[in-house]
Parts: structure tokens; sequence; C-alpha cells
């Protein structure tokens, strides 16, 4: 499977502009704005008056951000798009933003997320913890992170990384099925305990939040959603890929989520 690193809100905006949804009406960063205007001459490029008339314009990045507005009337000669209500914290040259009309940001937004919790197995990647430390005579550690499955767990005697880490073997330690590890030997006392597996996907907050998915399977998901005028064709395209992807994983994994 392919994964790509990409923020919340270029996801959002790779499946709003996938063909044909064809939803990313304009993104950019404005030129100017006043309390109920937004004009950006580089990208508010329609040569007709009320071209944007409808659509939402949002902010998601710099003075302003997190705003979304109505855009009700548009004015090609001038770029300008004149939204209601007002913004509440007018925008700057460093406001950047998107433009959509089929759907809200908060739309995508649940899409996206829905998605992610949907097909989190086709979107585990590969994760190391090192935050637990060894406890003097204790055999049982809560499981940190987000971890779907293990593949191995090693411990380091010094926290400096030029010392060797120990490998323990896989009946040196099983996974308990309230999210707990059981070590056979109690880890050394302030050993760093290393623990390697496959993570399932963090679920975005911030537009600027950073994921690593498989793009194209939540963008085929999240349009099944969006297009309901579409939802059977795109719901049977989005199954197939998804059932054609090859969902492996590293030798030894042992599954340990509680989730």
């Amino acid at each position: 499977m392919t994964f790509e690193q990409v923020t919340f809100s270029d996801l959002r905006k790779i499946i709003s502009d996938s063909p044909p949804w064809n939803d990313l009406l304009a993104e950019g960063t404005l030129d100017s704005a006043a309390s109920g205007t937004a004009v950006d001459a580089d990208e508010f490029t329609y040569t007709s008056d009320d071209a944007l008339n409808g659509a939402w314009i949002y902010l998601n990045g710099g003075v302003g951000a997190g705003q979304e507005r109505y855009i009700s009337d548009f004015t090609a000669s001038s770029d300008t798009a004149s939204v209601v209500p007002n913004w509440t914290t007018t925008p700057g040259a460093t406001s950047t933003y998107e433009v959509h009309r089929k759907a809200r940001v908060a739309q995508y937004n649940r899409a996206i997320k829905r998605g992610l919790r949907a097909d989190r197995n086709f979107h585990q990647v590969r994760a190391m913890d090192s935050s637990l430390l060894g406890v003097d005579r204790q055999r049982e550690y809560a499981l940190p992170g987000n971890f779907a499955h293990l593949h191995s767990i090693q411990y380091i005697r010094d926290s400096d990384y030029d010392v060797t880490p120990v490998t323990l073997d896989p009946w040196d330690w099983e996974a308990l099925p309230n999210g707990m590890i059981r070590f056979r030997h109690p880890i050394p006392i302030d050993a760093q305990i290393r623990f390697h597996g496959m993570k399932f996907p963090d679920i975005p907050d911030e537009d600027d939040d950073i994921l690593q998915v498989n793009v194209e399977l939540i963008t085929l998901y999240a349009l099944s959603v969006l297009d309901t005028t579409n939802h059977t064709e795109r719901y049977i395209e989005y199954i197939r890929f998804r059932d054609d992807l090859n969902l492996t994983m590293p030798e030894n994994s042992v599954p340990v989520s509680v989730y």
C-alpha cells in the first residue's frame, strides 16, 4: 500500500478537488479583505459575476483562521467575494483559504474522520514508542500509544543511543486483553522500553495536524459519503479498491488493540 504524509487541510483539499466531484473552486492567499469581503486576484479568476455565489469560503491559516462564511455575491471585475455574516476577525494578506460549494468544511472533516475509523486497519503505519522506563520488580505495563499490533520489544539500560538495545524473545512478553503488556521477567530499573509495532492513525482535530494515510482509500471513502447523488457508484468503487489492498504485517506481529 502507498502511504502519503499530508496535513488535515491538504487532505480535505485533495478530496474536494477529485474529479468528477471537483468542489475545490479556489484556494490560495487573500490579497486583502474588509469586514464583509475577501479579495484574491490570483485565484478568483472567474470572469462572470456571481460565479462564486452560494459557495463557502473557509480560512485555513493566517489571520482569522477557522472562520467560514457564505459567499452572497461575487464581482469578477474586482475579484471580490462578499460574505455573510461579516468576519468576526477580518482576514489579511497572510490569510489562506479554500472555497467549496457542494459540501462545507465540517462535512469534509467528518467524512475524513469516519473513513479513518472505518478503515483504520488499512491506515496502520510502523511506529516506535520509548516513553516507558523499567520499574523495580514490575512485570506488567500499560501499553503506551495507539498501537494496533506489536512485533518487537527492546530495552536499553542507558539512554545514550550508542548502547546496543536488548531485543526480547517473543516468548518473553505477552499482550493481555486489557491493553497491558506482561513480561516474563522484570525489565531492569530505569531501562528504556522500546515498543515496535503498527499504530492506528491519529484522528485529526486541527488543519495543520499531519496524517500518514492511504490517500486514495480515504478519498474514495469520503466521496462515497459526500456524493449522495452517486452514492451507490461511489461506494462500489471504494469497496473494490479496498478489497484489492494487500494488508501485510511485520513478522511476529501480535494484535494488542483494545479499541
